[in-house]
């Protein structure tokens, strides 16, 4: 499977070596997501060691104008050579072929979502996607890990930047159990230049840069109940388990291993308690970084400061740290900023002073999203991701112009989502969202109760 896929990709470096020699620029259309970001930031590493013409987009929704503005008339679309989509096109391949065949563009569309058409080669036209060559694209491949196998190919000199190579698949949650495919092929090829080393402990992003006690309270990926969202709590709570230590000034990396073992057995203890029974995902890889002339320490820690500034809209303080290597303090404030308004968003979901709705099991949430801050599709992540509630499906929703930016996710219990609700979303016109790839879209206000309602008898009926 990847022994096909690899040549492919290298095929795919070439086309871009080819494209570059004839002098042509880059338009880079991504999903505004963690895994469209990392590989965006790889693109742009590339294209500004090398001085070539490109210019970047994130894109929120994908609807007709979206086609209009890329494919129209000279003067509303783009004047680039070269089209690269990246998180972002392989459900719509079919309309991105007919706009661009008669537009004189170079595509290339590189995505690891299912699929619509295996056509990997048309004319002008290249489609990237893992799942063609047996690759599953929910699980061993994310579009960083694409974006950098494919630049390795091309035999460019990574400068610490390959680390992006492997954020995506962590913010994908695609490392639950081991890396496999082709993020397996990326981290043995990162461990190999020692750029990454491997550790089986709790997975708690950033555990190396702060105490203890700001790790535990802001935790999302592991939520503590009482401690999550709570320096205070959090104190009090590593108090109780290390009564002779000093709690302000204690890192995870003066635990002895009886200690790591005691705070990792109280916080499934805590957990328990409080009805969330998935805690086998506690404990795992967590994968060092041991080289590199940026300040991150583990690859979880990056990969939520990109998860911070992807939907905070702070793409540009990534970009200014990866080019010009200042600026870090600033990401780690984003990065707090953003685990700071999620910690109180799900802590008013959970004592229930949140605006929910429910129905057998299925719970929709609205959240206060804000001006240029998006924190729907996050918080259905920490939801199903921990199974907080105990639900079978949650859905959340928040207020964006004339329509509710809506995400939906569903519990470990529950089988993959009905494909009528995707044909439901068609049939009320819905707008596909570019800041989630799992299920997310856009319904207008005027419509969204009863397609609330609607949404409810598929999920029941097919669960």
């Amino acid at each position: 499977m990847i022994d096909r896929f690899l040549p492919f990709l290298e095929e795919v470096g070439e086309q871009i070596r080819g494209f570059i020699r004839n002098g042509s620029s880059f338009l880079v259309l991504s999903a505004n997501t963690p895994d469209g970001l990392s590989a965006s930031l790889l693109l742009i590493k590339f294209f500004y060691e090398n001085d070539i013409e490109s210019h970047f987009k994130f894109i929120d929704m994908i609807d007709e104008s979206f086609f209009q503005y890329l494919f129209g008339s000279p003067e509303k679309s783009y004047d680039h050579d070269v089209y690269i989509f990246l998180d972002i096109g392989s459900r719509f391949i079919g309309k991105i072929y007919d706009n661009s065949r008669n537009k004189n563009k170079k595509i290339i569309v590189i995505d690891h979502h299912d699929l619509v058409s295996k056509n990997i080669k048309l004319e002008n036209f290249y489609q990237v996607n893992p799942n063609i060559f047996g690759i599953n694209g929910k699980r061993e491949a994310s579009t960083s890990s694409i974006v950098y196998t494919i630049l390795k190919l091309y035999g460019h000199v990574f400068k610490g930047e390959e680390i992006l190579g492997l954020s995506g698949p962590i913010s994908e949650k695609q490392d639950q159990k081991e890396l496999t495919g082709l993020n397996k092929y990326v981290l043995e090829d990162l461990m190999n230049k020692d750029v990454i080393q491997i550790k089986r402990t709790i997975k708690l992003s950033g555990f190396l840069n702060k105490p203890l006690y700001k790790v535990l309270s802001s935790s999302l990926d592991v939520y503590i109940p009482g401690v999550s969202g709570s320096d205070e709590k959090s104190i009090e709570f590593l108090r109780k388990l290390f009564p002779d230590k000093e709690i302000e000034k204690l890192y995870f990396n003066d635990l002895k291993p009886d200690e790591e073992k005691k705070l990792v057995n109280e916080i499934i203890k805590n957990r328990v308690l409080n009805n969330i029974m998935q805690n086998e995902r506690i404990v795992g890889d967590v994968y060092l970084i041991s080289k590199s002339p940026y300040g991150f320490k583990d690859v979880g820690e990056l990969s939520f400061i990109i998860t911070s500034a992807t939907y905070l809209g702070k793409h540009n303080f990534l970009v200014r740290y990866l080019i010009r290597n200042t600026g870090f303090e600033n990401l780690l404030d984003i990065e707090t900023y953003f685990r700071g308004r999620v910690s109180s968003i799900i802590s008013d979901i959970v004592r229930n002073k949140a605006n929910i709705s429910e129905k057998d099991g299925i719970i929709f949430i609205k959240v206060p999203n804000k001006e240029r801050e998006s924190y729907t599709s996050y918080v259905a992540d920490v939801l199903s991701y921990n199974d907080i509630l105990d639900k079978r499906y949650y859905i959340s929703y928040s207020e964006y112009k004339d329509y509710y930016e809506v995400s939906l996710r569903r519990s470990k219990k529950e089988g993959e989502i009905p494909g009528m609700v995707f044909s439901l979303i068609e049939k009320y016109n819905g707008i596909l969202s570019g800041k989630d790839n799992l299920c997310g879209f856009y319904i207008r206000k005027s419509l969204f109760d009863e397609f609330k309602d609607k949404l409810s008898d598929i999920l029941l009926k097919f669960s």
